[in-house]
């Protein structure tokens, strides 16, 4: 018979807690839609409960790792969105620009464009940056961390200087959704809502693409989202 010493033994529960508490995790969320048609809009999912009052900042300028900045001058347009209630984990939610700085948020947020940026811009190749900063009236110049990135170019942003995973100022944790080759419209998620996880919010096989999209608003169900265990041990 095998036997375990109770370290070993401490150290196994203590690694299926950290993996199993999203509850205890940092604000984490995933783009899962965007229409570059107007009215120009986007979608993302909670991969955690957001508590009320939570702000975060979401732009279609380029980062840059190697300065570990947003590009300057950006020219591209910075909003803020902030929960008005708690949003739990696997809801989506809609922003649209109904008109220059007008922001409507189907779910429980609102959206304000930052003072003294551009309107948001209805472009095909426009990528989709969601952020912190430690400033609130200059974002792009105090971020904090990256929580989301979709990359609709036609380059490769993964391990490029667009990557907001490494390099300078790095956001390992970010989710980047990486369109390779084709530079699309639109995007929405048509994988299975109810067995989601990160490798499936990041593969680009689970969305369609074209020109006009209706974003879906289905909210995740699985118990996999956000799970995504790289690695185990027990010592």
């Amino acid at each position: 018979m095998r036997t375990y010493s109770k370290a070993a033994v401490w150290l196994f529960t203590a690694v299926v807690l950290l993996v199993s508490s999203p509850a205890a995790a940092q604000l984490r969320i995933a783009f899962t839609g965007k229409d570059a048609n107007a009215p120009d809009e986007y979608a993302f999912v909670a991969l955690n409960d957001i508590s009320s009052g939570t702000s975060f900042f979401v732009t279609n300028c380029d980062w840059d790792n190697s300065t570990g900045a947003f590009i300057n001058p950006c020219n591209e347009g910075v909003m803020q969105v902030t929960t008005t209630a708690v949003i739990t984990r696997g809801t989506v939610t809609l922003v649209q620009e109904t008109a220059p700085d007008v922001y409507t948020v189907t779910g429980d947020a609102t959206a304000v464009a930052v003072p003294g940026s551009l309107a948001w811009q209805s472009v095909s190749a426009d990528p989709h940056y969601a952020f912190a900063a430690s400033n609130p009236t200059s974002p792009l110049n105090t971020v904090t961390e990256i929580y989301a990135y979709a990359d609709t170019d036609p380059d490769t942003a993964v391990g490029g200087v667009k990557d907001p995973t490494i390099n300078n100022n790095a956001s390992p944790n970010a989710v980047v959704l990486d369109f390779v080759g084709v530079q699309p419209v639109g995007m929405d998620f048509v994988g299975n809502r109810s067995t989601a996880t990160l490798a499936d919010l990041t593969n680009t096989a689970n969305y369609t693409v074209g020109g006009t999209i209706t974003l879906d608003l289905t909210a995740f169900t699985g118990p996999g989202l956000p799970v995504e265990l790289k690695s185990f041990s027990v010592e």
